[in-house]
């Protein structure tokens, strides 16, 4: 008996599957609309994106230069959101993290709940830091247009005396 209910159960599964497809070989109208769409988000994301090589900050322990400024990719946040990517090279023999702790664009100060940014960097390496800023709580996506200021904070997690504050900014195009 239990081979004749096992026999049925997959009868039934194969033409519910059966039955789900249209089965004419044409590709659904609302199918190519979608992907369509999806394409166009991403040509939109790519052009969005502008390319620089401006340096922001440069001491002996760290080298920080300004890469690009673009609309970040669809579903890398929640949040609608522009990343500043910057190039960063830790100069030193530890490794360190790079935080900001403000913000400025084209002379106004982005409110701090918006703009996210930390990054690792090992002894003698470079990395790609970006700093997002979300259009979270209502708050609304600075243009960016002239230049950008910012309050980076660079320490080590290893070395309590590694730890200092200093400004970087950069003139755009």
């Amino acid at each position: 008996m239990s081979k004749i209910k096992i026999f049925s159960l997959i009868l039934v599964s194969v033409l519910i599957m059966t039955g789900c497809s249209s089965g004419n070989g044409k590709v659904d109208s609302n199918s190519e609309k979608i992907s369509s769409e999806e394409a166009s988000k991403k040509k939109t994301n790519s052009l969005d994106k502008k390319e620089y090589d401006k340096p922001v900050y440069e001491d002996d322990k760290v080298k920080i230069v300004l890469k690009s400024i673009g609309k970040a990719p669809e579903g890398k946040y929640v949040f609608n959101a522009v990343d500043l990517m910057f190039e960063v090279e830790n100069k030193l023999e530890e490794d360190i993290a790079l935080q900001v702790e403000s913000l400025s664009v084209d002379g106004k100060m982005v409110d701090a709940s918006n703009v996210v940014s930390s990054t690792n960097i090992q002894a003698k390496k470079m990395a790609d830091a970006y700093i997002s800023i979300s259009d979270e709580h209502g708050y609304e996506i600075p243009k960016i247009n002239k230049d950008i200021e910012v309050n980076f904070n660079l320490f080590s997690w290893d070395n309590d005396d590694l730890s200092y504050g200093f400004k970087g900014k950069t003139e755009l195009d």
